[in-house]
C-alpha cells in the first residue's frame, strides 16, 4: 500500500513540474508601441518619429478616409521610425499605423502638409554628360539640388540652372553609375524628388573636363591661393597667395621649366627645387637647402615612399647617411592613408577625373599629412605615378570619420566643405572658360 501511495506521489509531482514548465513556455503578450506624434509632417520631407517597444521588421502605413500609404522603405529601431511621404501623397489628416506581431497599431493621427513643386516630372534614368531637366511648377532661382547615393552620402549639384517651371543640369561624369535619390533644398528645407538611376555615358570613352586654373583653401584664419597659368598643355607658372581679413600677407610665384629627366620650380632667379624624372615620375627631389628626398614606387605605379636622406660626417671624417621615410598607402587604387593618417573611400560615389589630384589637395589642406610644397607640386605636375580613382566620403577615425561634402558641377568638383565640429573648411576649384 506504500508502495501505492508513493508511485503516485510521483506521478503528481511529475505533473505538477510540466504544468510549471508549460507555464515558463508561454510566449509573453507583444507590447504595443507607442510614439510621441508631430502634428504636421511635409510631403517629400524626411521624417523620424520617436517612440518605443518598435520591431526592427515593423511595416508603416498611412491611411486617410481616401488614401493608403504602404511605406516600405521606413526604416525602424526600437525607440524610433524614419520615413519620407512620396511626392504624390495627398495633403491632408492621416492615421499612422504600425504593424508588428501580425496587429496593427495607431500611434495617432498627423496632418500631411503641401509638397512645393506640383506636376512635378522626372526622369527616372540619366546618363553622365547629358542635359537633364526635371518639369514642374514652384522652382526658386536660390534652390539647390542633391544627390543622395545609397550610402547616404549628399553631393550637391552646383550649377543646376531654376526657373519657376523646372530645373535642369548636366551630370558630370564624376559621377559613378548607381542608384539614387534627387533631393531640393528650398527655403532651407529638404525636400525627396524621387529616385532615379545613373547611368556611365558609353559613347564617351575619356571623360570631357576642362583643366582647373585655381585651388582656394578657406578656413576661419584666411585663404590660401594657388593660380595655375599653363603653355602647351603644361603648367608653366603657379602664383601663390595668402590672404587674411582682407589683406595679402604672402605672395610668391614660381616659374616651372622642363626638360627631358627633370622639373625646375624657380622663384625669381634661384632654383627652388630640382626634381629629377624617371618614366615620367619623380625619382628624387633636391631643394636649395640640397636637401635631398628619393620617390618609391610599387609596381603598379602608385608612390610607396618619400624618403628624406640626410648625410653629414663624424668627427673622423666619415660620412653619416640617414633616411627618414615617409609612407603612402594605396588600396584598390586610392590613397588610403599617410603615415598613419587617411581617409575613408567605402562607398564612394565619385570619381577622381580631374587632371589635378584632389585626394592629394584632401591630405595637404584638411588632413594635413602633406605638408610641404615640394611634396605636393608634383601632383599638380602629374609627375608622381597614378592618381587616386575615386575621391574619399569621409576622414578616417583619427578625424572623427568626419563627411567631406562634395560640390560637383559639369566639368568635376567646384568645392569640398569639411566641417569638423564647427570648425569649417572648404578647398575650391575654378576650370578654365
Amino acid at each position: 500500500m506504500k508502495k501505492i501511495w508513493f508511485m503516485l506521489l510521483l506521478v503528481c509531482s511529475a505533473c505538477a513540474f510540466t504544468a510549471c514548465s508549460d507555464d515558463d513556455e508561454k510566449t509573453p503578450e507583444a507590447v504595443a508601441p507607442t510614439a510621441t506624434m508631430p502634428e504636421k509632417i511635409s510631403i517629400g520631407r524626411e521624417v523620424t518619429i520617436e517612440g518605443k517597444d518598435f520591431a526592427d521588421n515593423a511595416k508603416l502605413t498611412l491611411k486617410s478616409e481616401t488614401e493608403t500609404i504602404e511605406l516600405k522603405d521606413a526604416k525602424f529601431t526600437a525607440t524610433s521610425v524614419t520615413f519620407t511621404l512620396p511626392v504624390n501623397t495627398k495633403p491632408g489628416s492621416y492615421q499612422v499605423i504600425v504593424n508588428q506581431n501580425d496587429k496593427d497599431y495607431v500611434l495617432g493621427n498627423v496632418e500631411v502638409s503641401d509638397f512645393p513643386i506640383t506636376d512635378l516630372l522626372m526622369p527616372s534614368k540619366i546618363k553622365t554628360g547629358e542635359k537633364t531637366h526635371i518639369f514642374g511648377e514652384g522652382f526658386t532661382e536660390s534652390d539647390k539640388l542633391i544627390l543622395q547615393s545609397n550610402s547616404e552620402q549628399k553631393i550637391e549639384i552646383g550649377d543646376a540652372d531654376f526657373n519657376d517651371k523646372e530645373a535642369s543640369f548636366t551630370l558630370s561624369y564624376a559621377f559613378m553609375a548607381g542608384n539614387y535619390s534627387l533631393l531640393l533644398i528650398q527655403n532651407e528645407k529638404e525636400y525627396k524628388l524621387g529616385d532615379l538611376e545613373i547611368e556611365e555615358n558609353t559613347t564617351i570613352i575619356t571623360p570631357i573636363t576642362k583643366r582647373i586654373s585655381k585651388i582656394t583653401y578657406a578656413d576661419g584664419s584666411g585663404d590660401v591661393n594657388y593660380t595655375l597659368h599653363y603653355a602647351d598643355n603644361q603648367i608653366e607658372r603657379i602664383e601663390y597667395s595668402y590672404q587674411s581679413e582682407g589683406e595679402t600677407i604672402e605672395e610668391t610665384v614660381y616659374n616651372i621649366s622642363y626638360s627631358a629627366n627633370q622639373i625646375l620650380i624657380n622663384h625669381e632667379d634661384e632654383t627652388i627645387y630640382t626634381y629629377t624624372l624617371s618614366n615620367g615620375n619623380v625619382e628624387k627631389c633636391t631643394d636649395n637647402g640640397e636637401s635631398v628626398f628619393n620617390w618609391d614606387y610599387n609596381s603598379e605605379n602608385y608612390l610607396s615612399q618619400i624618403i628624406e636622406v640626410f648625410r653629414d660626417v663624424d668627427d673622423e671624417g666619415e660620412e653619416i647617411v640617414e633616411e627618414s621615410p615617409t609612407n603612402y598607402t594605396y588600396d584598390n587604387g586610392n590613397l588610403v592613408d599617410i603615415e598613419g593618417v587617411g581617409v575613408d573611400f567605402n562607398k564612394s560615389s565619385l570619381k577622381n577625373i580631374s587632371q589635378i589630384d584632389m585626394v592629394a589637395c584632401i591630405y595637404k589642406f584638411i588632413i594635413g599629412a602633406i605638408s610641404f610644397e615640394n611634396d605636393f607640386f608634383p601632383y599638380l605636375l602629374k609627375a608622381c605615378g597614378n592618381t587616386s580613382v575615386n575621391l574619399p566620403i569621409a576622414s578616417d577615425v583619427t578625424y572623427g570619420n568626419t563627411p567631406f561634402q562634395y560640390v560637383v558641377g559639369m566639368w568635376g568638383v567646384i568645392a569640398i566643405n569639411y566641417d569638423n565640429d564647427g570648425d569649417v573648411s572648404t578647398i575650391s576649384f575654378e576650370y578654365e572658360d
